[in-house]
């Protein structure tokens, strides 16, 4: 059994275990991506986060989204990670020289960047989900300035989840909130997973 903690995609993955396989989790932390119908039907329904996911379409194509990535020395994941828009960083806690680099060091060795694209390329294939309800302690927490989800999701996320559920929406922070206010969302998971939780009637 495990504590089960998930961020963005990570989420996804981290919802669709506490849902197939509840027993093996003890508790559910997920940062920033909601329920996953949550997520399916908002997007149908939303034009403004179906224009933010548009990405997820391009990476269907095979290897051309590889090449746009790493052309000119990976300047769009660079871009991606640095841009005050879509960049990890609030509150001063900008990415050093070093961390970006580390980044880079990673997704430009031989076939590292088609693991990751190949997770969006599969998405679709476990969706929609034959089984929906998590049954779990879920904490829920998200950066209300998220470039990539809208924070309505959020809220709604709670209907999915038939155990206690917490939700903590922090104001000044983006979709990469853990990077952002890392001392107050270590804080909010210590206290969750301290705290005793009982299951809904």
């Amino acid at each position: 059994k495990c504590v089960l903690i998930g961020h963005d995609w990570g989420g996804m993955i981290a919802w669709l275990i506490a849902i197939c396989y509840p027993e093996m989790v003890m508790k559910l932390i997920v940062i920033n991506f909601p329920h996953p119908n949550v997520f399916t039907e908002y997007i149908l329904r939303h034009p403004a986060q179906l224009l933010k996911s548009s990405y997820y379409y391009f990476f269907q194509i095979p290897w051309f989204p590889e090449f746009m990535f790493s052309i000119n020395d990976f300047k769009v994941l660079k871009h991606l990670f640095t841009s005050h828009s879509t960049g990890i960083g609030r509150k001063g806690c900008q990415l050093t020289t070093e961390d970006l680099e580390a980044y880079i060091y990673v997704f430009s060795q031989p076939g590292a960047l088609s693991g990751p694209i190949n997770h969006y390329r599969n998405i679709f294939s476990c969706l929609p989900l034959k089984h929906h309800m998590v049954t779990t302690p879920t904490l829920l927490l998200w950066g209300e300035n998220d470039a990539f989800m809208e924070v309505e999701m959020a809220e709604v996320t709670k209907i999915y989840v038939k155990n206690y559920f917490r939700l903590t929406i922090l104001s000044e922070a983006s979709h990469w909130l853990q990077q952002d206010q890392p001392d107050i969302v270590n804080k909010l998971i210590w206290t969750f997973l301290k705290e005793e939780t009982r299951k809904k009637d």
